[in-house]
């Protein structure tokens, strides 16, 4: 029993993409353009990045998937730039189409991470 067990551990640590998702902090940090916090995963920008382009007061929000989870309870949620102001959105897939996005003049679409969807339980609000 022991070789079976070993052999699930070592198969576990060298597949550990299947068992154990990859995850990234997602941090607020004050923005130098906006002077308004923006949601940034570490995934995607080094500390050092954001302090040398100004990024102030990193505070801690939550963890989030890095990369797409197997299931269907996962929506993919995007960063928008709006370039004439440098203001960005964060939205998750299917919330706003894209084209009413672009409508807006929001640009620059960019995967930012994977959150878990749940469902609503009986009538919350309806």
């Amino acid at each position: 029993m022991k070789p079976l067990l070993l052999s699930l551990c070592l198969w576990a640590s060298v597949a550990g993409h299947s068992i154990a998702q990859q995850t990234t902090v997602v941090n607020r940090w004050i923005s130098p353009v906006t002077k308004d916090f923006m949601s940034l995963p570490e995934s995607i920008y080094t500390d050092q990045q954001l302090i040398s382009w100004g990024y102030t007061q990193k505070t801690f929000q939550f963890e989030a998937y890095s990369e797409e989870p197997n299931g269907d309870n996962v929506t993919a949620v995007y960063r928008w730039i709006m370039p004439n102001c440098k203001e960005s959105i964060l939205i998750a897939e299917h919330e706003l189409t894209d084209a009413q996005l672009q409508s807006w003049g929001y640009r620059d679409k960019r995967l930012q991470f994977y959150v878990p969807v749940f469902e609503k339980i009986g009538n919350q609000g309806e």
